[in-house]
């Protein structure tokens, strides 16, 4: 991050504590900085931040996770949205309910800061109008009828062929602005 951009994460760490963002000051900072209001989706993203495990969020944790969402290498990304998507039980697979679930929350989050930044805000151009049509959509799209969780390698290889799954996650992250060159090289408009 560039010292502008460092002073800007501090800042907004620094506006909810002095030392470690627990997970009520961590969501605190996601709804000021993406609008998002859902709980669930909300403890996914805490939970995608801290690495480590322990329950709260050092600084260099939250400059890890937002580098992660807007400028991690594509197995910093699978593996930031394992993580998001996985809520419960086997910690190597991942179940199309917990997909749907997040799919749709991430997308009703998405519409809450369309509504409030306007249509260009977020990676994603899907419709967001109606989230639980479009999640529905995309999932019976991608698996038919597939009821058998999905492994990591499985999940990987999902995310690179319908990058929607990740970039609906990383919505308006307004903190850091996105570097562009990044975003056409992730999607393969030119190498980084």
């Amino acid at each position: 991050f560039s010292d502008e951009e460092l002073e800007r994460l501090l800042a907004s760490y620094k506006r909810v504590t002095a030392d470690r963002l627990q997970a009520t000051h961590f969501y605190e900072v996601v709804e000021y900085e993406m609008g998002w209001t859902n709980l669930l989706l909300r403890k996914q993203l805490f939970k995608a931040f801290d690495l480590e495990g322990h329950g709260d969020i050092t600084f260099t944790e939250f400059c890890e996770g937002y580098s992660t969402m807007l400028r991690g290498t594509v197995p910093e990304l699978l593996e930031f949205a394992w993580r998001v998507y996985h809520v419960q039980g086997d910690p190597n697979l991942l179940s199309l309910t917990d997909m749907y679930t997040i799919l749709r929350l991430a997308l009703a989050g998405l519409e809450e800061v369309r509504r409030t930044q306007g249509n260009v805000a977020g990676g994603i151009t899907e419709e967001t109008r109606f989230p639980e049509r479009s999640a529905r959509q995309l999932l019976e799209a991608i698996f038919g009828d597939r009821q058998t969780p999905l492994s990591k390698q499985d999940f990987g290889r999902v995310v690179l062929q319908h990058r929607k799954l990740v970039d609906c996650i990383i919505p308006g992250f307004e903190l850091i602005p996105q570097d562009p060159l990044h975003r056409a090289a992730e999607a393969g408009e030119t190498e980084e």
